[in-house]
């Protein structure tokens, strides 16, 4: 998975050539940003999820700028918050309702609107702070979860790898070449 995502992944010279990041460079390209360590990774997941669930636009960059101040993987951070997509979105948000309506016992307030967004707004005041809730459940044991799936996980393949004698391991093709 990771050579996969390492192939898939635009260079760091490509983006750091890029107008619209350059002057942020000096804190986004930071080397221990980009390295694949377990710690990183699993902090990049965490808020990749988190951000994925509570911020339904613009999701990808506060996940970026959450992982320079975390010291998270960047590019997994905002790979993270596509769990929340065009496809999930509606069951997400409808589950977020439904969780949300367990434990917040709402009445809406009335708002009294008018005009070309009343129809918008009634319908928030009903299902907006059971969803926000709801949403924020999620994302907090969404990141919580993974956080711990992803550092057992790697946890396991070191434990595995460790006890495969090296004679066995596969070996990569670009190392067997000859050069």
């Amino acid at each position: 998975m990771e050579q996969w995502f390492k192939q898939r992944m635009p260079s760091q010279e490509a983006m750091a050539q890029s107008r619209v990041l350059r002057p942020f460079a000096r804190w986004i390209f930071q080397p221990e940003l980009w390295r694949w360590r377990r710690d990183s990774v699993a902090r990049g997941v965490a808020l990749g999820v988190f951000f994925g669930f509570m911020i339904p636009l613009l999701q990808i960059f506060a996940a970026a700028i959450a992982a320079v101040f975390m010291r998270a993987n960047i590019p997994i951070a905002a790979v993270s918050t596509l769990v929340t997509n065009p496809f999930t979105f509606p069951p997400v948000y409808m589950a977020a309702y439904q969780v949300g309506s367990l434990f917040l016992d709402h009445t809406p307030t009335g708002i009294e609107a008018t005009g070309m967004f009343a129809g918008i707004l009634n319908w928030l005041d009903r299902v907006g702070p059971p969803t926000v809730l709801g949403l924020f459940i999620f994302a907090v044991v969404g990141s919580i979860t993974m956080y711990a799936v992803v550092q057992g996980a790697w946890r396991a393949r070191i434990s595995q790898r460790r006890r495969t004698p090296l004679k066995l391991r596969p070996r990569r093709a670009a190392a067997n070449t000859p050069s």
